[in-house]
């Protein structure tokens, strides 16, 4: 894997919806998720990766997995892929989570995506049938900051 050294990751403005927009549909000339991607820029919470004025791929950060930290979209451009872009975004979306865990999800299909979890200290959290018929979302964690199942000293007690 190349990496790039004109590689930056930035929270991004609403000069970069189009950009981001533009990945987020894939080659589509039409559709995507206009409203969630410029609700995520506007609130803060969508970051992008640029090999100098070109914004190469974003991550969106959000609390829409029961209201914990979750990286819930991830794209890097098609000609961009396989230079440590999708890396680099992770990595900043790991610095930028407070708390003490940020899960993410992907398509059992996206094996791509789940190597670079898998890379990245994610582990295998559960998984969701019938989103994509035949192609169960799978569900990722990634401990932050020391904190993890071993740093759990009390058990746990179910509710009466």
């Amino acid at each position: 894997m190349e990496q790039t050294a004109t590689i930056s990751v930035v929270t991004a403005t609403e000069s970069d919806l189009d950009a981001v927009l533009e990945i987020e549909r894939d080659g589509r000339p039409e559709g995507g998720q206009v409203d969630f991607v410029a609700s995520a820029i506007t609130g803060g919470r969508c970051l992008v990766a640029r090999d100098g004025a070109t914004v190469t791929g974003f991550a969106i950060l959000d609390r829409s997995l029961f209201g914990q930290p979750f990286m819930s979209l991830l794209k890097v451009r098609p000609a961009d892929r396989r230079r440590g872009i999708g890396t680099a975004l992770v990595q900043e979306a790991i610095s930028a989570t407070e708390g003490d865990r940020l899960f993410s999800s992907t398509n059992a299909s996206n094996t791509a995506m789940r190597m670079l979890l898998g890379r990245l200290g994610f582990v295998s959290s559960g998984f969701i049938e019938n989103l994509d018929p035949g192609d169960p979302e799978l569900i990722y964690l990634r401990w932050l900051g020391g904190a993890g199942p071993a740093a759990i000293t009390a058990p746990v007690e179910a509710p009466d």
